[in-house]
């Protein structure tokens, strides 16, 4: 289980601010940030898993870098390499869970040639217009 849960909950609690107070700070629901406050869905009793423009938005809110988030959650285990330039990624590359992010470091371990690297990313970009 990720760590991002104790994050939201010290973060809130450090601040004095209610869940509607930090909700409407990270623009998002405040039954999503509950959600991700508690570490699962209620309902189906899943874990939350945030897209990263949710981990985006937690992170403006919480002032620090988004990779600093996601290491400090677990989603990530070193982030020397690793470089976020949101500008620079398709919308729906933006939209998918955090859990991608592993998939994709999973792909660099395994040498994926580039070629079919591209492929894929070629299909994020046709799909983004």
């Amino acid at each position: 289980m990720n760590k991002l849960n104790k994050i939201i909950n010290n973060y809130i609690e450090n601040n004095g601010l209610t869940l509607r107070e930090f909700a409407d700070k990270c623009s998002l629901s405040h039954s999503y940030i509950a959600k991700l406050k508690n570490g699962f869905d209620p309902r189906s009793n899943n874990e939350i898993h945030p897209t990263i423009e949710t981990i985006r938005k937690l992170s403006s809110a919480m002032n620090i870098e988004v990779k600093d988030l996601l290491f400090k959650a677990g989603y990530i285990e070193n982030y020397e390499n690793v470089i976020l330039i949101e500008d620079q990624i398709p919308v729906k590359l933006r939209q998918i869970g955090v859990e991608y992010l592993e998939l994709a470091k999973e792909m660099q371990d395994k040498q994926i040639p580039p070629d079919d690297i591209k492929k894929i990313i070629s299909f994020f970009k046709e799909e983004d217009k």
